[in-house]
């Protein structure tokens, strides 16, 4: 894992540990990347906006794998891949996005790839 997120109240030793972690431990960050600014704005990281009490699902996250589950569920349909891969691939986004408040994402994406022929089963929700 290469991303990563350092959380302070004081700007200026946000700022020491920049330079400590380009200087003493020789990590290369990304110009645009770094950044300090008030955690009330929320943070970008790993598919999630993170605020201090709590995680939101990026809305372009949710809407790219709707678009991967839509795809495997005509797949499936069609018979082209096992109900095993829909399934597997459902419950790794899954337990990613369980991470934020997204249950009734999951619920609805669940309900519309089942009406599309994913065959996928609700009880592990």
């Amino acid at each position: 894992m290469d991303d990563f997120a350092v959380f302070g109240d004081d700007p200026a030793r946000l700022e020491g540990m920049a330079g400590y972690l380009r200087d003493r431990l020789n990590l290369r960050l990304h110009p645009r990347k770094t950044r300090i600014f008030p955690v009330a704005e929320g943070v970008d990281f790993l598919g999630f906006r993170v605020f201090p009490d709590h995680r939101l699902l990026r809305k372009t996250a949710g809407l790219h794998y709707q678009r991967v589950l839509f795809r495997l569920a005509r797949l499936r349909r069609e018979g082209v891949v096992p109900a095993g891969t829909v399934r597997h691939s459902f419950e790794s986004w899954s337990a990613h996005a369980a991470w934020g408040a997204t249950a009734g994402l999951k619920r609805r994406l669940l309900a519309e790839a089942n009406a599309r022929g994913a065959g996928l089963e609700s009880k592990r929700l």
